[in-house]
């Protein structure tokens, strides 16, 4: 996200219709695009990923949530009490990534914990109330500094000193970092998180081929970077501007090989998510701890 020092992740005036918007993308990139969102979820898809890091020699931990548990967390957290207007179309999906990433994450009262490109999230401070641990938000929106518990400007320069958390997440962020944005953020998680702290990716998006999926509205008047080997499927009223969507050797190239001294990396299958809710679509997390 450093690239673009005029970032806005939502313009507040959509000027162009879907299928115009298409057509200014076309003329403006050499990217293959597709009509529609990125199927990955389909089963088939998720076998081929598997069926990948298993000829990569990359192992896979198997992550279930307990019903129960997650039960209990939603009634702790107070979700439907506290936060009445939060992802009311699919809270199931975002409390899932927050207990999740708190269960991978390992959560105490003496962490530093980061939310990062946390928007209007109430993770941070679930977190500081459930676990007593002092946690922070993130986001580019915010006004540049820290202020109280907000850290404003790119997460890829915060403004904090070095090892300053020792525990950070990113909850349907990742993707969003676009350029080399999501290698500049790993460098500053280099420098940000403590030895043995660890960062919590999910969902982690994967598909069988390079892919980016995109509000065309937002992608044509923003002017959005898009990796030039991937291709483009624009989602008609998804009302973001990238995502994207890594392969396992994509993945491996601009996250893992390169960080491989830094971080130790621990990828998670998530299965069975429909004994929670059908609407769940986080298939893929990672968990990368400081060396």
């Amino acid at each position: 996200m450093s690239e673009n020092i005029t970032y806005k992740y939502q313009p507040s005036h959509i000027q162009l219709d879907t299928s115009t918007a298409i057509d200014v993308l076309k003329q403006r990139i050499s990217n293959p695009i597709v009509t529609g969102a990125v199927p990955a979820t389909d089963s088939t898809v998720l076998q081929r990923i598997t069926a990948e890091f298993v000829s990569q020699a990359i192992q896979l931990r198997d992550l279930r949530i307990c019903p129960e548990e997650y039960a209990m967390f939603m009634d702790h957290a107070g979700y439907h009490e506290r936060y009445t207007n939060y992802y009311s179309l699919n809270l199931a999906e975002k409390s899932f990534e927050h207990f999740a990433a708190l269960q991978l994450l390992g959560m105490n009262e003496d962490d530093v914990f980061i939310d990062l490109a946390s928007e209007g999230s109430p993770l941070p401070e679930i977190t500081s109330r459930l676990f007593h641990a002092e946690a922070f938000a993130q986001d580019i929106m915010y006004e540049p500094g820290v202020h109280e518990n907000r850290i404003g400007g790119d997460a890829c320069d915060m403004p904090v000193p070095n090892a300053f958390a020792s525990k950070a997440a990113l909850t349907c962020s990742l993707e969003h970092f676009e350029a080399s944005g999501d290698i500049k953020l790993f460098q500053e998680l280099g420098r940000v998180l403590k030895r043995g702290g660890k960062v919590c990716v999910i969902p982690l998006y994967l598909y069988s081929f390079p892919a980016t999926q995109t509000d065309a509205r937002y992608s044509a008047v923003c002017d959005v970077p898009f990796d030039s080997d991937c291709t483009v499927f624009c989602a008609d009223g998804w009302g973001n501007r990238h995502a994207r969507f890594y392969t396992v050797e994509t993945l491996r190239n601009r996250i893992l090989d390169r960080f491989a001294t830094a971080f130790s990396f621990s990828i998670y299958r998530i299965v069975r998510t429909d004994s929670i809710a059908d609407s769940i679509y986080a298939r893929w997390a990672m968990v990368a701890e400081k060396v």
